[in-house]
């Protein structure tokens, strides 16, 4: 509806029922473009029997090239919210969720292609399609308590949607298991209700459903003005993850390792070093020194600014706009220029580079 008011004297109106109804609606309805939810190749065959330009949003599994689609970039999910439990220190991860749509495949994905490259395994739960009974509810929340207490802990979980994630809860209080303390919950999606209700509240990946909507009006608005199909889907990156109480913790046994490496996290966009920190922890920093090598396998000058870049990536690949001063000064870097380098030297690219390669990667996916 944004785009409309900004870009042209759209009238929006919508279909009275699905294809599933009526065959004959979408043709019927005399519309000269149409956004749509396709969630079948029959559904896009159709579709494409017809003149009227269409483009589908949110869940469409349909096959590449019967239809174009802009998805949010779901492996980008899943590797973002192995960064968030990595960064915390998290070495035990384990992924909850369905099988049977294939965004929730992506996620898994990504989540664990992410865990991997870093050496960490990820244990896996499938959960049902839906639950006939309260009694199967239960049944199921019991088979993934005594599955997540048998795991070790501290535990990250990333919870395939905002139902996967109250379940998870259920499961770790009705074993005993605390949250974040012995499990740290992730869920993926944008229901802040879900999110702030649960106890605790649950952080989140947020997926860019407002700008799926957008970037999908201004490609059917391109596509009625007589542009070609493009050959790849639009995908657009989450937008970050929103931090609340259910992953509010640091992985760490050592309390002073664990004081530090909270504070690096909590003031990222502060420029500040090794000495610094060791003064605010109240030792010294030859201590800090060996302390964070037996916790965390780094020294404290690797980890502050492994921090640094983890949150200068993020900002790069979910906002392409934001300068790179800007993301600079986000992330505690004095300037550019020292981004540039250190950026550099973690990942083998140039902050603008990884940037491309994001969106490249995006639009390949």
């Amino acid at each position: 509806m944004d785009y409309a008011r900004q870009h042209g004297d759209w009238e929006l109106q919508h279909l009275p029922r699905g294809f599933s109804g009526s065959n004959r609606d979408l043709w019927d309805f005399k519309a000269d473009g149409a956004l749509a939810a396709v969630n079948w190749d029959e559904e896009a065959e159709l579709i494409c029997r017809g003149e009227m330009p269409v483009v589908a949003v949110g869940f469409a599994p349909v096959r590449l090239g019967l239809i174009p689609r802009v998805l949010p970039d779901d492996v980008a999910s899943g590797r973002l919210a192995a960064a968030h439990f990595l960064e915390r220190g998290f070495r035990h991860l384990a992924y909850v969720g369905k099988n049977y749509r294939h965004e929730y495949e992506l996620r898994h994905k990504g989540f664990f292609e992410a865990a991997a490259a870093a050496g960490v395994q990820v244990a896996t739960f499938t959960t049902e399609l839906a639950f006939a009974s309260w009694q199967e509810s239960n049944a199921v929340r019991d088979r993934l308590g005594a599955w997540l207490r048998a795991l070790r802990h501290p535990l990250g979980v990333l919870a395939s949607d905002e139902h996967d994630s109250r379940l998870v809860l259920d499961a770790s209080h009705a074993v005993g298991l605390r949250v974040p303390d012995d499990i740290a919950v992730l869920g993926i999606g944008n229901n802040v209700q879900v999110w702030e209700h649960c106890v605790p509240p649950l952080s989140n990946i947020e997926v860019p459903s407002y700008e799926t909507g957008y970037e999908a009006a201004a490609l059917l608005d391109r596509l009625m003005a007589g542009d070609k199909v493009p050959a790849r889907d639009v995908l657009l990156p989450p937008k970050g993850v929103v931090q609340r109480r259910s992953t509010d913790v640091v992985a760490i046994e050592n309390a002073d390792v664990r004081a530090a490496a909270e504070y690096v996290r909590a003031h990222v966009d502060e420029a500040f070093g090794v000495e610094r920190l060791a003064e605010l922890v109240g030792i010294s920093r030859r201590w800090m020194e060996n302390r964070f090598r037996t916790a965390l396998g780094c020294t404290p000058r690797e980890y502050i600014l492994r921090t640094r870049v983890a949150k200068a990536r993020e900002l790069l690949a979910s906002d392409p706009k934001k300068k790179l001063q800007d993301v600079a000064a986000e992330c505690g870097f004095t300037d550019c220029r020292r981004m540039r380098i250190v950026f550099e030297q973690q990942t083998g690219i140039q902050p603008a580079a990884y940037r491309r390669k994001m969106l490249e990667e995006g639009k390949r996916r």
